[in-house]
């Protein structure tokens, strides 16, 4: 939120600021001391605009920074009991400065899964991209997986399409009820497969892997 005022990008996690995470210590005492505010996790479903960097010029971050704080009065907690899972910020990134950085990414990357098919966090899909980016969302291989998860066993009303979000919206409150994603019946690995060929990867080898998550989800 604060890098949204001040006009910043998204930084890799490797450039977060120490007090940008939290830690699991902190985390533990806030889930099980009942005088504090239970934490929410918010994951983020979006494209990447480039390679190098998925959001380079805000597009993304002021899409979504303007609804944490009205979001969080919503469910009655504190804007700082809210954690934001958003790739690039939370898993580190390459190139890797050491072996601890590479393996913290790979046991990240195998477990990216229950961000988003947890049942209690809550899923933001951020369809929209810029005019001049492509391909689009929906025709994205990680995308796909991402949304995917979140219909499978998640309430219905903790995943949120911020494409439906109007630009007439003055409140949090009036938007909540526009953007509710639309929930679809479950797709079974072998049709989920299939349809997978046809997606974009930056990565190729990374159809496999997404192949296999969905499959184990």
């Amino acid at each position: 939120e604060s890098l949204w005022r001040g006009g910043a990008v998204l930084p890799r996690r490797q450039d977060l600021p120490g007090e940008a995470a939290w830690d699991v210590e902190e985390l533990l005492l806030d889930v099980s001391d009942s005088r504090r505010w239970t934490p929410r996790i918010v994951a983020i479903s979006y494209g990447w605009i480039t390679r190098d960097h998925p959001d380079p010029d805000g597009f993304h971050l002021k899409g979504f920074a303007p609804l944490l704080t009205p979001f969080a009065q919503r469910i009655g907690i504190g804007v700082e009991a809210l954690a934001v899972f958003l790739d690039w910020c939370s898993i580190p990134q390459p190139p890797f400065y050491s072996d601890t950085e590479a393996a913290s990414y790979a046991r990240a990357r195998n477990h990216v899964d229950l961000w988003y098919a947890h049942s209690s966090s809550f899923v933001w899909v951020l369809p929209r991209l810029p005019d001049n980016v492509g391909p689009s969302y929906l025709q994205r291989g990680w995308c796909k997986l991402e949304r995917r998860l979140a219909g499978l066993a998640k309430p219905a009303e903790l995943v949120f399409d911020l494409g439906l979000l109007r630009k007439t919206s003055n409140s949090y409150g009036s938007a909540l009820s526009e953007f509710r994603a639309a929930r679809r019946p479950p797709e079974l690995p072998e049709a989920f497969a299939s349809d997978l060929r046809g997606k974009a990867f930056s990565v190729q080898e990374d159809l496999a892997f997404v192949v296999e998550k969905y499959r184990e989800a």
